[in-house]
């Protein structure tokens, strides 16, 4: 596996709860966490950086709290940085998650390369997500920890690659950390996504009929 034993000893299952639109909130978050996945929500689903300021701080309350009698730690939480051109607030959201010092950060919808110095400077795990070849191979030209695989059936309708396809291909030219998203309803999807060479899997539907979404 390409995944930091730091991580890796803190997970339960290969998996990240992904950042769901209007969904994922602390409650959320920290549940996964807490159970052994690593826990995300797009920055987007905070009105205001304000917002966004006291839900990292919540989730770093949580981390505290729930550590056992022996320092062991709940799996990270991970913000997902929107840092498409035409979103304003990349600049804020970056610097409220630095401030909190995330361990883990997933960009979406662009090229990563504008966030990539600070947050590997903070020493913060950077994943890209994807949806082609070509976009894996520019956010490894950035610098990235990893990819997120954006395959057939990936939240959003944003994935149309065959993930047997895609995984491959990227494997080809990438040693680093793959997740693929698309389809993952259950532990046989997770266990093909790591026959396939890929270290976690990214689920996000599932989540939504939780005690925790902001839907519920």
């Amino acid at each position: 596996m390409s995944l930091p034993v730091s991580l890796r000893d803190r997970l339960r299952l290969p998996l990240i709860a992904a950042p769901m639109f209007l969904v994922s909130g602390p409650a959320l978050v920290t549940a996964a966490c807490r159970a052994g996945v690593v826990g995300s929500f797009p920055t987007a689903n905070c009105r205001t950086v304000e917002e966004l300021d006291i839900w990292l701080a919540d989730m770093e309350d949580d981390a505290k709290r729930s550590a056992d009698a022996e320092g062991r730690v709940p799996a990270p939480w991970c913000p997902n940085l929107i840092v498409h051109r035409s979103n304003p607030r990349v600049p804020e959201d970056l610097a409220a998650v630095l401030r909190h010092k995330a361990e883990i950060v997933i960009t979406s919808v662009g090229s990563p390369e504008p966030v990539m110095k600070p947050l590997k400077d903070a020493g913060c795990l950077v994943l890209a997500d994807v949806a082609s070849v070509r976009h894996a191979e520019k956010a490894v030209a950035a610098g990235v920890d990893g990819l997120v695989l954006l395959t057939a059936g990936a939240g959003g309708q944003t994935g149309w690659a065959n993930p047997f396809a895609f995984v491959r291909a990227v494997r080809a030219f990438w040693d680093g950390i793959v997740v693929m998203a698309g389809g993952m309803a259950d532990g046989h999807a997770v266990a093909a996504a790591q026959a396939l060479g890929c270290d976690l899997a990214y689920m996000g539907t599932k989540f939504i009929a939780t005690r925790g979404s902001v839907l519920i």
